[in-house]
């Protein structure tokens, strides 16, 4: 019986990981034709890996993404001052929550 479920686990685990490379690039929508150039320029190229590999890293994105960061670019010297502010106050931590305030009031105040 446990043949039975190790090969059931093995099956999907080889089957199962795989998004085909044209279902990818169906529901990537706006960024589909980017996928697309990209498939293209490799088949163009001679080489055959690097056609494998392109095709690779598409079959495996579904899943991977970051967030956009676009917004804390607007916070990054808040950020920056909070960071250089733990230096000087070193572990009073009255201290560092009067001077996080402060930083925050004068930020707020600049936008």
């Amino acid at each position: 019986m446990s043949k039975y479920y190790i090969t059931i686990f093995i099956v999907c685990l080889f089957f199962g990981c795989k998004t085909p490379v044209k279902q990818v690039i169906k529901n990537a929508g706006d960024n589909g034709s980017e996928l697309q150039s990209v498939l293209d320029h490799f088949v163009a190229d001679t080489s055959k890996e690097k056609l494998l590999a392109a095709k690779f890293i598409i079959e495996n994105l579904p899943g991977h993404y970051s967030n956009d960061t676009s917004n804390l670019t607007a916070y990054r010297p808040f950020i920056n001052q909070v960071c250089s502010l733990k230096i000087v106050c070193g572990t009073d931590k009255e201290l560092f929550r009067k001077k996080i305030n402060d930083a925050w009031t004068e930020y707020n105040n600049k936008n």
